[in-house]
């Protein structure tokens, strides 16, 4: 009699959710936002992302451009608010009732695109909830991303400073630069770094609690070289780069 009632109450949840999806999908629509500012108006670009899908890449003239797409569920909200003023561009997925119940459509249905010309804006500040972030040859001073669980990619980035944490998802850096500052961690993703050349003068820091750890970087002379921590120099370590992770695993070379 026990499992016939746990399989009714599994049964009713399904019915409850596949409802529940249905009625945030019937009766959306396609929607478009497009913005474009000339880039001398610009100094940072904050976004802040519920759970669209986010790509910041170059563009190939002096104008900063923003291309939204979605579906939108409630025709009196705008989806997502584009503000513009005292040289801050900021983007942002405006909610109906929080979370998933936004002004789009339950699910990932939609994405954020940035074009930024190379080496003009200052600092770029990603905070996302669950969408995933894509950034792909872009040179500027300061990149930061904050992710709680989506997927983070960066491809060919070039900043004096890049901060990028994750709760939850994966970070990967592909075509790293060592030139600079470079911060990255989860709590449970895994982390990724992959320099596009040797690099000839960097200080390394690694930390994983729980998760496993390999450092693959030539000439580098190591100070600590435990489970959970790896340490060491490479020439004058003029460069930094610092990961940690609680328990996922750290793959660097």
């Amino acid at each position: 009699m026990m499992k016939t009632n746990k399989w009714i109450l599994i049964f009713l949840m399904v019915v409850v959710v596949g409802v529940l999806v249905i009625g945030l999908t019937v009766g959306s629509e396609n929607v478009e936002i497009v913005k474009q500012i000339p880039v001398d108006e610009i100094q940072s670009i904050e976004v802040f992302n519920d759970s669209l899908d986010v790509e910041v890449k170059s563009s190939t003239d002096n104008q900063v451009h923003v291309d939204i797409k979605g579906k939108q569920k409630d025709k009196k909200k705008i989806p997502v608010k584009i503000t513009h003023q005292d040289h801050k561009l900021i983007i942002q997925q405006t909610s109906q009732m929080g979370g998933a119940f936004s002004a789009f459509t339950w699910g990932k249905e939609g994405t954020i695109q940035i074009s930024i010309p190379q080496n003009t804006v200052e600092q770029v500040t990603l905070t996302s909830d669950d969408g995933d972030i894509h950034i792909h040859g872009l040179s500027l001073s300061r990149l930061m991303v904050q992710d709680r669980a989506g997927y983070v990619k960066l491809d060919e980035v070039e900043a004096e400073v890049i901060t990028a944490f994750s709760k939850t998802g994966d970070i990967v850096l592909r075509r790293a630069n060592e030139r600079g500052e470079r911060n990255i961690e989860t709590e449970t993703g895994d982390i990724q770094v992959v320099y596009q050349t040797v690099p000839a003068s960097l200080k390394l820091e690694v930390e994983n609690i729980k998760g496993d750890t390999a450092v693959h970087l030539e000439n580098l002379s190591r100070t600590t070289n435990t489970d959970k921590k790896i340490s060491g120099i490479i020439g004058a370590g003029e460069n930094s780069l610092t990961v940690r992770s609680r328990s996922g695993s750290i793959d660097i070379k």
